[in-house]
């Protein structure tokens, strides 16, 4: 239960509190979960087996471990948190052999939770309580609808099974009705707050998980499809397509722009596999994509509208493109594997509403980022585990003997209260972090930079960090060292202004040739952004190249703009001032007297 309480730990008092502060509660809660596991096996001693799909999640997990380890030689934050997850698979394949109807407990505290978020989410719609995030009014106790409305629609199925069928799961009235009466109102407020978050992924990953459990809960259901002629089936299977096809076009239009852009990440990502098949390491995703969207739009492939909708994602908006694309084919296919045969093992074994649940969570997973999120991880592993775990003790054939068990409960809590220590440390440097931000968010550079470069060992994975730290750098013109910091940067993320910046400092240093390179790259990273334009039209204009001067203010502004605002409104008029000096002049002094007074712009 504490586990699962994952989901609403909202952190305020330090940095990106949401996605870190339920990270860190991960790391807290294991070793207590090791601990109670291990009192479970000494009490009930049932014998534990070890599966197929245990053996290939072993192997899937090694292998994100390996790829992680070896590049940085330390425990990485990644490579931390998949050991920890490999270790929590085991642990919930053992709780589930000890006690009878632990997965009903297990489902049930799912319900509870999306009971809790639904509730949530419905006192920030009427306002009784504050949204995680000024633009959204229902979020729950995530930053953004989307995640809120894909772990709603992972409970959905789960609810509905209960609802259903699942009151005959446990002895005793009382009890049945107590489940029945959770399943219910889990149930029905996740309906009723669903459609306010505006989330397509999530409608249809609920619709789809429901399905599987309708499905899967009328036998009859599917005898009688199994009867009926072929050329009914094929009239009903061609209705069938026409309205999914009306409904996948709706859902397009609702958002197209949206979709577009996804579509638009997809296509790169693809490349990005083709050229990498060993992956680009984990965690190293959009650093990686970063390099062919802006080589996409320098060879001209994309359209007027992608140039329009392209923007700067640290996710591939699809975690089996994005497993491929870090991981590499090898574990991707492990991955796939893994799912297909935990689907296969939960409709054997009639264990219909964990299979509504991942159901529901792969179809997400097709079209968000959850896999990101630590609530999301761990439900998958619970359900994975859930689904390919067996209650039938005599089914085991050769149990694992006791003393690897021990073995691996003592080397489990140990390491997991290892990594929980640890954490404490960095924990603090969050804290201080945060501290630290006033001071950069009113330009006290000198001072800020002495505080960031305190935190720096336990914060250099992170990139919003390492993007504030490499500007403080840039301000107070300490530019090598700028530079290394934003190069790190740069592996982790595809934010344009890191390459502005890195163009500033080259060209700051007298590095000319470095500087246009990253400028002309942030200009082809997001085409419709204004600012790298200018910063190489002043480039041209400080080094006298006037004709490429005016070619890069025609560039900017034939750009179209995606948000017009009076930056770039200043912006346009600014170029224009520029091209109409540099067509009266060729003099150096008087251009460069020009960009002087245009340098409070932004």
């Amino acid at each position: 239960m504490l586990l699962l309480c994952t989901v609403f730990v909202v952190d305020d008092s330090i940095t990106q509190g949401i996605v870190i502060g339920q990270t860190f509660w991960f790391y807290k809660t294991l070793p207590a979960v090791a601990l109670a596991t291990f009192c479970s096996y000494l009490i009930n001693k049932n014998p534990i087996g070890f599966s197929i799909v245990d053996g290939l999640f072993l192997l899937f997990m090694i292998s994100g471990i390996v790829i992680t380890w070896f590049p940085a030689r330390e425990l990485t934050p990644i490579t931390q948190t998949l050991f920890n997850v490999l270790i929590l698979y085991f642990l919930i394949k053992i709780q589930l052999s000890q006690v009878h109807n632990s997965s009903v407990i297990l489902i049930v505290c799912f319900l509870l939770s999306g009971f809790i978020e639904a509730v949530w989410g419905l006192r920030q719609l009427y306002g009784f309580t504050h949204s995680q995030h000024s633009l959204f009014k229902t979020t729950g106790s995530f930053y953004n609808p989307g995640p809120y409305a894909g772990y709603l629609a992972m409970i959905a199925p789960m609810a509905l099974h209960f609802f259903l069928r699942g009151n005959n799961a446990l002895n005793g009235k009382i009890t049945r009705n107590a489940i029945l009466a959770i399943a219910a109102t889990s149930f029905i407020s996740i309906v009723i707050i669903l459609p306010s978050t505006a989330s397509r992924a999530s409608w249809l990953s609920a619709i789809a998980g429901c399905l599987a459990v309708m499905i899967f809960n009328n036998r009859q259901l599917i005898n009688l499809f199994a009867t009926v002629k072929r050329k009914k089936i094929a009239f009903i299977s061609f209705i069938g397509l026409m309205a999914l096809t009306v409904a996948f076009y709706s859902l397009y239009v609702f958002k197209k722009d949206s979709a577009d852009g996804r579509f638009l990440i997809w296509k790169n990502t693809i490349e990005q596999i083709k050229d990498n098949p060993f992956g680009v390491g984990i965690g190293f995703y959009a650093g990686s994509y970063g390099k062919y969207q802006a080589e996409y739009f320098e060879n001209k492939n994309g359209t007027e509208q992608e140039e329009m909708i392209a923007g700067v994602p640290q996710y591939a908006f699809n975690e089996y493109l994005q497993i491929c694309a870090e991981w590499g084919i090898f574990p991707f296919l492990l991955f796939l594997t893994i799912l297909a045969l935990s689907i296969s093992s939960a409709i054997k074994n009639k264990k219909i509403a964990p299979l509504g649940g991942l159901i529901s969570l792969l179809v997400f997973a097709g079209m968000s980022y959850p896999f990101s999120l630590m609530p999301f991880v761990i439900s998958l592993i619970v359900l994975i585990a859930i689904c390919n775990s067996s209650e039938d003790y005599e089914s085991i054939n050769k149990p694992i003997a006791r003393v690897p068990v021990f073995l691996f409960y003592i080397s489990a809590f140990c390491s997991t209260v290892y990594i929980a220590a640890q954490q404490k440390e960095i924990y603090e440097s969050y804290q201080a972090w945060t501290k630290s931000r006033y001071l950069y968010n009113t330009k006290s550079y000198e001072t800020a930079e002495k505080s960031y470069s305190e935190e720096y060992e336990a914060l250099k994975h992170n990139v919003e960090y390492l993007f504030e730290y490499g500007h403080i750098l840039s301000n107070i013109k300490d530019y090598r060292t700028s530079n290394l910091i934003l190069g790190r940067a740069k592996e982790r993320s595809c934010d344009p202004m890191i390459y502005n910046i890195l163009g500033k400092n080259h060209q700051a240093l007298g590095e000319y040739d470095q500087a246009i390179e990253h400028y002309l790259f942030a200009m082809n990273l997001v085409p419709h952004r204004l600012y790298p334009s200018y910063l190489l039209t002043r480039l041209y204009i400080e080094i006298n190249d006037l004709e490429k001067a005016k070619e890069s203010v025609q560039n900017l502004l034939d750009t179209n703009i995606k948000i017009t605002s009076p930056a770039t409104e200043q912006m346009r008029n600014d170029m224009k001032n520029v091209l109409d000096s540099l067509e009266k002049t060729t003099s150096r002094s008087t251009t460069n007297d020009f960009v002087d007074g245009c340098e409070n712009c932004f």
